[in-house]
């Protein structure tokens, strides 16, 4: 007979250990909630962060090239007003040849 009250006082026991296993799992099912939340959010803020300095960067690349590439039509815009100043009559010339074939290739027949 004093197995049969070892034996209930057993399972008892047992269970009571059990709540408090699941109890600690709870938390630290909890906790592991909480550090993936803030992983993804360091994450996040981190690619945030990323993405917003190479655009950033794209952004002062194509700035560079759109001025380079002004500083170019500035250039040839001034050396074609030089070659105009120095022979129009070449200049009226041309024009007119570029506006014939203009014509030409946009006219309906």
């Amino acid at each position: 007979m004093a197995q049969t009250k070892t034996d209930a006082a057993s399972p008892s026991r047992e269970m009571a250990e059990l709540s408090d296993q699941i109890a600690v799992l709870k938390n630290d099912i909890a906790g592991l909630t909480d550090t993936l939340g803030a992983l993804a959010a360091s994450s996040r803020d981190a690619a945030i962060d990323t993405a917003r300095d190479k655009a950033a960067k794209l952004r002062a690349v194509g700035d560079e090239q759109f001025e380079t590439i002004r500083s170019g039509a500035r250039d040839l815009g001034n050396h074609a007003t030089a070659a105009v100043r120095e022979q129009p009559a070449a200049a009226v010339g041309m024009a007119v040849a570029a506006g014939f074939v203009l014509g030409f290739l946009t006219g309906r027949k």
